[in-house]
């Protein structure tokens, strides 16, 4: 799949995140007991994590890690 392909994939669940926090961050709270502010935290922390890996992504230039490989 060409990364222009994974990239609106991955932009249109950013959005959904988004659009959608205060009933996920409910959900996130009931089943781990967190407070909400903690919950709608994290989901703001996700939306930019996955932001920043999009980015990343889009200035590899065909560059990839193979699957094998060891940390330095």
């Amino acid at each position: 799949m060409p990364y222009y392909e994974r990239a609106e994939i991955i932009t249109r669940f950013i959005e959904l995140v988004k659009e959608n926090t205060e009933e996920i961050a409910k959900v996130v709270c009931a089943e781990g007991g967190k407070l909400i502010g903690e919950c709608i935290g994290e989901l703001d922390c996700l939306r930019v994590i996955f932001q920043a890996y999009l980015e990343a992504a889009r200035h590899q230039c065909g560059h990839s890690v193979p699957l094998n490989a060891e940390p330095r």
